[in-house]
């Protein structure tokens, strides 16, 4: 149900010998334009990055998002991790902070992500080839999800290769976020083994390391009454671990976005279904979503409408504080196939089901079976389809499937809202 193959970046070339991480590093100031900017290759045309001199070195949040194209751009959470830049000779490279990796720091390690060659130099800032640096991507999951086995440290550096990429975008937003879309092709094994090449889009964000001063870590439960999703677990020096509960930040608003694309007829159930945890999380809103804006956006928690009648699968992810375990964002992706409100509609929908469950070559999502990617929960709707037979056969009116079609989305939103914020099977909103 849980598994995932959540990935981040990674990178090749000749690495050379950087310092260790023995301590934390400075963190940046809070303001990302003091740190990053976007660049135009002189020669290429093509967009690349730029980083201040005084931001190497310093603390930085990397998350990100691994979006495959085939069918529906849905994909999944990148893990998120604190990290700096630093430069050696004419080349820079990106490190993980070792906090969580080590239970000594008196001997000195190094956790190289990526490698980047410098395109251009002047007195304050770096310009380097970002894309060609995060050539691979690497699979890790951004939260755990132990139920019966151990909770303990485990490597997070395996990846899949990008066969080819090149960047989308560069931006930066108001003060704390620098935005690279890259995209590509990586490589992939289906389960024949036979090798395949799957078309993709990463996000990566990148913002000034940060510890919110009003979130309360919460260490995780014992499952009795409520279970939580959890961060990976982290090593102290003492040799034990140490694993939080996620959770928003309850001290702040918890605003979410219905996307703009959500037909009028379902927003107030995409609505009472976000609201539904209102009692428990008075800070908990709802607003329509701007234009223009879908999910993943690290702007906005959004609910997703995704025109795919095929899809029958609803799913939520959330992002967190790596170290803490504070949820940053979210989103929830709602497909139109629980959007019935006649019965026409039904009796497509119904025949599309029966194709779909034929066997074929590719998920739900579009992935490549064996790919492995996964959210925080994936819904199915498979008592919905044996409901509505039975609707069918009774011979119910538009007004009443419709009535029954806005009861599911309340039911599912409700559901998938209940993930984001931090909680496992089982909840109220199952």
């Amino acid at each position: 149900m849980l598994g995932s193959a959540l990935v981040y970046l990674a990178a090749c070339g000749k690495p050379l010998k950087p310092p260790s991480l023995a301590a934390p590093s400075p963190r940046a100031l809070p303001v990302v334009e003091e740190a990053f900017s976007s660049a135009i290759h002189a020669e290429t045309g093509e967009p690349t990055v730029r980083i201040q001199k005084s931001a190497l070195e310093k603390e930085f949040l990397l998350q990100g998002y691994l979006i495959d194209q085939p069918i529906m751009a849905v994909g999944n959470p990148i893990r998120s991790r604190v990290v700096v830049f630093k430069r050696r000779g004419n080349r820079l490279y990106l490190l993980e902070a070792n906090h969580g990796h080590s239970v000594t720091f008196d001997l000195p390690q190094n956790f190289v992500l990526a490698e980047f060659s410098l395109t251009k130099e002047t007195p304050e800032a770096l310009e380097f080839d970002f894309n060609a640096g995060m050539s691979a991507i690497f699979k890790a999951k951004d939260w755990a999800s132990p139920d019966f086995e151990r909770r303990q440290y485990e490597t997070a550096f395996s990846f899949y290769r990008l066969k080819l990429s090149y960047l989308e975008e560069v931006k930066t937003l108001p003060h704390d976020k620098l935005i690279v879309r890259q995209v590509g092709q990586i490589e992939v094994i289906d389960d024949k083994k036979n090798y395949r090449y799957l078309p993709v889009e990463v996000r990566y964000y990148l913002t000034p390391y940060q510890v919110s001063p009003s979130f309360k870590k919460a260490p995780v439960g014992n499952f009795k009454e409520v279970g939580f999703f959890e961060t990976p677990a982290q090593l102290k020096t003492d040799g034990s671990h140490e694993v939080f509960s996620i959770k928003f930040d309850e001290s702040k608003p918890i605003l979410f976005a219905i996307s703009a694309n959500t037909p009028p007829e379902f927003r107030d159930a995409v609505r009472d279904g976000i609201l539904y945890w209102k009692p428990l999380l008075p800070s908990i809103d709802v607003k329509m979503g701007p234009e223009g804006i879908t999910a993943p956006d690290f702007e906005h928690n959004i609910v997703q409408w995704v025109a795919n009648d095929e899809a029958g699968t609803a799913s939520a992810h959330s992002q967190i504080q790596p170290r803490t375990g504070e949820v940053l964002h979210s989103q929830v992706y709602l497909p139109s196939a629980f959007a019935f409100g006649s019965r026409s509609r039904v009796r497509s929908l119904m025949r599309r089901w029966e194709v779909q469950n034929r066997p074929s070559p590719i998920n739900a999502h579009g992935l490549l079976r064996g790919f492995g990617a996964t959210s925080l929960c994936e819904l199915e709707g498979g008592e919905l389809k044996r409901a509505l037979g039975d609707l069918i056969s009774t011979k119910a009116g538009d007004a009443t499937l419709l009535r029954v079609a806005q009861d599911y989305i309340r039911a599912t939103v409700a559901h998938e809202i209940g993930h984001t914020i931090g909680l496992r099977h089982n909840f109220a909103g199952s």
